[in-house]
This record gives structure tokens, sequence and C-alpha cells, in this order.
């Protein structure tokens, strides 16, 4: 990438409804990766609230806030560049939420927001998905400055779609972000192939986070949960 070299560390994690647990937990793994030499540490998709859509609302809250803060301070505590995977965002007024990804930089500014452009609408043999009944989607490109290297920021369902990709690595983007919450029966043949699809084309590093095991996801070991 040219210029000082980035250590990056993608978090795993198996998140539930339980935000209070997971904001202790993402606290937690974000400072053991720190104290390993991260310089840029990576959270997955809904990393403080996942696997039930009945609760999501109760869960989001503005960007910024609450968890930006939170995520915010902590990088500029440690030092670090911080992706902080995704969480929903929205209040009491919003008619859908936002799959939102936020990045923040050493100095604890929060330097890129972006909001899921491509939604999770899909059958599958285990069920049906609509993301979109209740996430709205994003309209804009993001990147972000990691030191020398350009961030380009995306979310999970993303993945399958290289327009955007080829739009981000037009924009600079040398290393992509992908925090993931990639559902199983998919992710078993599909989650490693499109990440290195996504890096082959482009000729960039992949950063993917992903969850595992709270419901079928691809994060983890293939049998699941």
């Amino acid at each position: 990438m040219g210029g000082q070299e980035i250590m990056a560390a993608a978090i795993q994690m198996s998140s539930t409804p339980n935000k209070v647990e997971h904001l202790e937990a993402g606290e937690r793994l974000i400072r053991a990766a720190a104290s390993a030499g991260a310089d840029l540490v990576a959270l997955p998709e809904f990393w403080t609230c996942h696997g039930l859509e009945a609760v999501y609302r109760e869960n989001a809250e503005p960007v910024p806030g609450p968890t930006t803060r939170f995520l915010g301070g902590l990088a500029s505590e440690l030092g670090i560049y911080l992706l902080g995977g995704s969480i929903l965002e929205g209040d009491s007024t919003s008619t859908k939420l936002h799959n939102t990804s936020t990045f923040f930089r050493p100095d604890g500014e929060m330097s890129a927001v972006y909001r899921k452009v491509h939604l999770f609408d899909v059958e599958l043999p285990d069920g049906e998905y609509l993301e979109s009944e209740t996430i709205a989607p994003g309209d804009e490109i993001v990147t972000a400055k990691a030191g020398s290297a350009t961030l380009g920021l995306s979310v999970c369902y993303d993945v399958r779609c290289p327009e955007l990709y080829r739009l981000l690595a037009l924009r600079g983007a040398q290393v992509l972000a992908v925090p993931a919450a990639f559902t199983l029966q998919s992710g078993k043949d599909h989650w490693e192939l499109l990440l290195r699809a996504r890096a082959v084309e482009n000729q960039a590093f992949v950063v993917a986070p992903a969850q595992w095991g709270s419901r079928p996801t691809a994060g983890g070991p293939t049998e699941g949960p």
C-alpha cells in the first residue's frame, strides 16, 4: 500500500439482542486487539444487537449517539483506527432504520459514516430474509483514511455487488471493509469466494469481521450451530 504498514484485527462475535452484554464484550475484544499490536480494529455487522428483528427498533439509536461516542472514546484512548462494524441507526420517529457502519480515527473523530446500500432480500431453503421490511437503503459511497491507506466501507450483502467495490477502488480504496452477519446457508459456499473475488478484481486487501453462532452465520466453523 505504500507508506506505513497497518496491522488489522477482525473481531468475531456471536451477538444476541443483549446490547449491554455486547458493548462490554466489544470493548474487551477491542482492547485485546490493540494490546496485540493492531492499528486498525474492525467489528462485525450488528455487533451490539443481532438475531431478533422484533427488538431491532428498541436497540436503534442516532448516529452520532451513545455507541458512536463509546467507540470514539476507545479509539482515542487506545490510539487506533476503529471500524464500528454496523449498528441499527434510527429513533422513535423513523419509519425504517439504517444498517450503519462508522469509522473512527485515533484522535476519536468519527471520520466516516456508511449506510448499507444493498439490502438482503432473498429466499433460501431455510426461510425468507427481507431486510427491506425494517431497513432503508443508504445512497452514498464512502471511503476513509487509515494512515496512508484508503479504506472502502461496505456491509455484508454489499459483497455480492461488484460495482460498489469497483467504484470504491476508483476512489482510491486499497482496503475493503466488509463487516458481516452472513447466513450459514449461503455463506458456506459463497462467503470466502466473494471476499476473494472482490480482493482480486480490485487488487485490494479485505478486512471482513463476521458474526458466528448466535444464528446460522458464516463467520465461524462451517458446521454452524
